[in-house]
C-alpha cells in the first residue's frame, strides 16, 4: 500500500460518510512506519467530520494535527470555521478565528465569508453589516459569493432594497453575478411581490449571458402561484421551456396547486393527464393535491380514479392521505363515495383509524344512509378499531 492506495481509502470513505473507517485507514498509515498521511488525507477527514456535524471532534482533529505536524495552514482551520458556521454557532466560529490569528496565521477570504454566513445565520444582521464592511477595508478583496450571503441573508428579513442596493456595489466593484446571485435577488423581490423587477433580473440575466437555471424560473414561478396569478404562473413556464430550460416535479407540483387553489380542477386534471402521457415524472404532491381538490370539488369518482393512479405509479399512500379525502367527501355529504376508499385501503395494507371510522358514522347518519353503517361496523370489527 503506498500514499496514493491508502488516500482512496480514505477520501473514499469520507465521501460515504464513514470517518470511522477513514480515522482506521489513517492510524494503519501512522502505524505502519513507512507511509505517513498527507495534507490532503487530514482536509478529507475534517470536511467528513464538519459534513456531518462532529465539529467537537473535527476540533480535537484539528488541534491534534496542529501540534503533530505543526502545521500553519490556514486551509485546515477554514475548514473548521466554516463548520461552526452552517450550523449557527458563530461563538466558536469567531474563537477559531482569534486563534489563526494569534497563530501567525493570515485569515483568507473564505474565512472571512464563513464568518460573515455565520452571522446571517443566527439572524444577527448588526453583526453580519459591519463585519462585511470589515471584509472591505481589510486587505481581503470581497468576492462574489461574500456578496451573495449578504444579500441572501438581507432577502430573507425583507431589506429588499437594501438588497439592491448592495447588488449594484457588487456589480460597480467589478465582481459579476452568478446565477445563485440573481436566484437571490429573484427570490427576495417575489416575496415583496415584486414580479415586475424580478422579471426585469430575469431579462438582465441573459444580457449578462448568465444561464437561468430551473431554481430561478420555479422561484418565479412559486411567487405567481402565491399571488395566485395562473397565467403569469404558466407564461413563466413556457419561458423556461423557449429557453431549453426542462421543467422539474417542483414546476409541475407548483403548477397543479395553483390550479387547484383557484378552482380550475378539470385544468389540474388536464395537466396531470398530459404530463403522464408524455410520461414525465411527478412527484405525489401533484396526485394528492388534485385528489383533495377533486373530493372538494364534489367530484368523488375522479378522486378514487386519481387515488388508484397514483397506487399504480408506485407512491405509498398514507392514512393521512386517506384520511384527507374521506373527511372532504364527508364534509360535502358524500358519505357512501367516501366508505369506497376503504376497501383500496385495506389493499395497500393501511388500515383505517378510529377518527376515519367515526367521521364516515356521523356523515352516514346525517345523510340517514343508515343501511351502511351495518358494513361499516363489520370492517372496524375485522380491523380491529372501536
Amino acid at each position: 500500500m503506498d500514499v496514493i492506495a491508502y488516500s482512496i481509502l480514505i477520501h473514499g470513505y469520507c465521501k460515504l460518510g464513514e470517518i470511522e473507517r477513514a480515522l482506521q485507514v489513517c492510524n494503519v498509515m501512522c502505524y505502519s512506519h513507512k507511509v505517513m498521511p498527507t495534507s490532503l488525507n487530514h482536509l478529507s477527514i475534517l470536511l467528513g467530520l464538519c459534513k456531518k456535524g462532529l465539529l467537537v471532534e473535527a476540533r480535537w482533529y484539528l488541534e491534534n494535527v496542529a501540534s503533530r505536524c505543526q502545521t500553519g495552514d490556514v486551509v485546515f482551520y477554514n475548514i473548521v470555521v466554516d463548520g461552526y458556521a452552517k450550523i449557527g454557532d458563530i461563538g466558536n466560529a469567531v474563537r477559531l478565528y482569534d486563534q489563526i490569528v494569534v497563530a501567525g496565521m493570515f485569515p483568507t477570504i473564505i474565512t472571512c465569508n464563513s464568518l460573515l454566513y455565520g452571522y446571517c445565520k443566527v439572524g444577527d444582521l448588526q453583526a453580519a453589516e459591519s463585519y462585511f464592511r470589515a471584509i472591505q477595508i481589510s486587505s481581503l478583496r470581497p468576492t462574489m459569493v461574500t456578496y451573495t450571503t449578504f444579500m441572501d441573508a438581507l432577502s430573507e428579513a425583507g431589506e429588499v432594497n437594501t438588497m439592491l442596493s448592495l447588488f449594484n456595489e457588487m456589480v460597480e466593484n467589478g465582481i459579476k453575478p452568478n446565477a445563485v446571485t440573481y436566484s437571490v435577488i429573484i427570490k427576495g423581490l417575489c416575496k415583496q411581490l415584486r414580479f415586475h423587477d424580478a422579471i426585469h433580473f430575469l431579462d438582465n440575466m441573459h444580457v449578462k449571458g448568465v444561464i437561468a437555471d430551473q431554481i430561478i424560473y420555479n422561484t418565479l414561478i412559486q411567487g405567481f402561484c402565491e399571488a395566485r396569478d395562473v397565467q403569469m404562473a404558466f407564461h413563466i413556464h413556457d419561458r423556461m421551456v423557449c429557453c431549453g430550460v426542462v421543467p422539474t416535479p417542483v414546476t409541475y407540483n407548483l403548477l397543479i396547486n395553483v390550479l387547484c387553489l383557484k378552482g380550475k380542477v378539470i385544468q389540474a386534471e388536464m395537466l396531470l393527464g398530459s404530463l403522464r402521457e408524455k410520461g414525465i415524472q411527478l412527484r405525489k404532491f401533484a396526485y394528492t393535491t388534485l385528489i383533495k381538490a377533486q373530493c372538494a370539488k364534489e367530484m368523488p369518482y375522479e378522486a378514487i380514479s386519481l387515488t388508484g393512479k397514483l397506487i399504480n405509479e408506485g407512491f405509498e399512500a398514507s392514512i393521512e392521505d386517506f384520511s384527507a379525502a374521506i373527511n372532504r367527501l364527508c364534509k360535502r355529504k358524500f358519505p357512501k363515495e367516501a366508505i369506497m376508499f376503504i376497501p383500496i385501503m385495506l389493499s395497500v395494507g393501511v388500515f383505517p383509524d378510529t377518527e376515519v371510522y367515526h367521521v364516515l358514522v356521523r356523515a352516514l347518519r346525517k345523510s340517514n344512509e343508515l343501511s351502511y353503517l351495518p358494513i361499516l361496523n363489520a370492517l372496524s370489527v375485522k380491523t380491529g378499531v372501536e
